[in-house]
């Protein structure tokens, strides 16, 4: 997962960067962080991910295309 597909999975979740931070039991300002492309501890994108792979988000990478699926 990178910092692109964590604001497509927010935004198909209708979550805020405060909840992603709640639900992967990060501080906002790491979630922030990463939205802006910095580089975070391999721990932290995995509490991230995490957290978006309970609510039933699925990433996907082709080439130079990244994707994000969410339930209906």
């Amino acid at each position: 997962m990178n910092s692109k597909q964590c604001k497509m999975a927010r935004a198909a979740l209708n979550w805020s960067a405060v909840d992603l931070a709640k639900h992967s039991g990060l501080g906002y300002a790491t979630v922030a962080r990463f939205e802006s492309g910095h580089t975070l501890a391999d721990s932290s994108v995995k509490a991230i991910q995490a957290a978006f792979e309970a609510a039933g988000v699925v990433f996907g990478a082709d080439g130079a295309r990244v994707s994000v699926s969410v339930p209906k």
